[in-house]
């Protein structure tokens, strides 16, 4: 297969040397399978010959190479690169190659550390990845961030054991906040804050005192109702779903992508989650992984979700062997869709009907919520359709309920004043 599609033998050549020599054939092959264009995949192996050139220079065991190692490779030797190679610049081309190649390379090593960490500070990342993920059961991207900020503390303090954070006093984690976090916005900062007080219970858990610590950790003042959400109109709703071209199949997929925003609520991680199994189509049900509290919930298969999701299916959807409802219909063909690709197709639509600025995808769940309200939903009903597992998260919508807060409004005693 590598020759069919590389014919110069100076190119040959190098890829039989370089440090990926033993995957460019089912690289290619994994192209091939997915339907990418010659050109496409040329260019795709070009850019991972340099990428192993770089990862063989600057000697990376291979179990550690992962998007760490592919985001430094980009930020730190790309803009820089006196390799001489034959390679491109542009870092959307590298990314998405490397991004393949990841798919097919061995996995030697499941838990990979981080390269750019410390081996003493990943064995402690290691036992909290174990405490987030078996005794808290919190959702996958929760570990990602609370692995995150656990991690810039640590090297902050420049701790390399549990037992050196005992020594840690509340001043030093006062001045981590005003070091890291300032120029984060106040709800980012409360993000930091309650990563680190996770952290903090963790190595607690682990027999080591550090409650004095957990005190220190400020609590960021985030008051949930001091903000009035923001959603959209029916008829702004109605102008989005217009502009699909529901004769094209990726039209019919958009928008039944849609649908399961406006129908549903649902978050960009929840769409990209739907299989096929999930859909109930005799009893009108279909069962949603919830992100944030790793649940399934049942929600009812509406008629336009239906007509949607099945006329995709039947007339739209290309042949794949993908448990997943939404796949793509360029290369990789017929791959699952990933939460950012599903965030982009509803981007990509808000800016084709016209929005300006373009408004999250978020927006759409706070419209479904607002429309049930205003309809006459409890909060109760409506925090069982959006998955909240705490109706205080639903009460924010209790501020755009016009008509029934006009009905509760004291009259102004004042009179009209001229």
């Amino acid at each position: 297969m590598l020759n069919v599609y590389i014919k110069r033998p100076c190119a040959l050549k190098r890829m039989h040397t370089n440090y990926f020599h033993y995957l460019f054939e089912d690289y290619i092959s994994h192209l091939h399978r997915h339907g990418y264009t010659p050109n496409t995949i040329r260019g795709y192996c070009q850019a991972v010959e340099h990428f192993g050139y770089w990862v063989e220079n600057t000697k990376i065991p291979n179990n550690l190479i992962d998007q760490t190692q592919l985001s430094n490779f980009i930020k730190h030797h790309l803009s820089m690169c006196k390799c001489g190679l034959p390679h491109t610049k542009c870092v959307k081309t590298i990314r998405a190659a490397v991004n393949q190649l990841l798919k097919i390379i061995p996995p030697i090593n499941q838990e990979i550390p981080n390269a750019s960490t410390g081996n003493e500070i990943n064995a402690i990342i290691h036992g909290y990845n174990e405490y987030l993920l078996n005794v808290c059961g919190v959702a996958k991207n929760t570990i990602i961030y609370r692995k995150r900020y656990a991690i810039a503390f640590l090297k902050y303090m420049q701790i390399n054991s549990l037992q050196n954070i005992e020594k840690i006093n509340p001043p030093q984690i006062l001045s981590f906040f005003k070091e890291f976090a300032a120029t984060y916005a106040t709800g980012s900062i409360g993000v930091v804050s309650t990563s680190l007080r996770s952290f903090f219970k963790y190595v607690a858990l682990s027999g080591f005192h550090v409650k004095n610590l957990l005190g220190s950790v400020p609590n960021i003042p985030n008051w949930k109702l001091s903000q009035v959400p923001s959603f959209l109109s029916k008829v702004e709703i109605n102008k989005l779903l217009n502009i699909f071209n529901l004769k094209e199949h990726s039209g019919k997929r958009d928008y039944a992508i849609a649908r399961c925003f406006t129908d549903l609520g649902l978050r960009c991680c929840e769409v990209s989650g739907i299989k096929i199994k999930d859909i109930d189509w005799h009893t009108g049900i279909i069962n949603i992984y919830r992100s944030k509290s790793c649940q399934t919930n049942q929600l009812p298969l509406t008629v336009s979700i239906g007509e949607a999701i099945s006329d995709y299916l039947l007339n739209g959807r290309p042949k794949s062997n993908s448990e997943y409802v939404f796949v793509r219909h360029r290369a990789p063909l017929g791959e699952a869709f990933t939460t950012n690709g599903i965030r982009s197709i509803i981007q990509r639509s808000f800016q084709k009907a016209g929005f300006n600025p373009i408004p999250s995808t978020h927006i759409l769940r706070r419209s479904l919520a607002t429309e049930l309200l205003n309809v006459g939903a409890s909060l109760k009903e409506i925090a069982d359709v959006l998955g909240h597992k705490c109706i205080d998260t639903t009460m924010i919508y209790t501020k755009v309920d016009i008509p029934h807060l006009s009905l509760v409004a004291m009259p102004w005693l004042g009179g009209n004043h001229e």
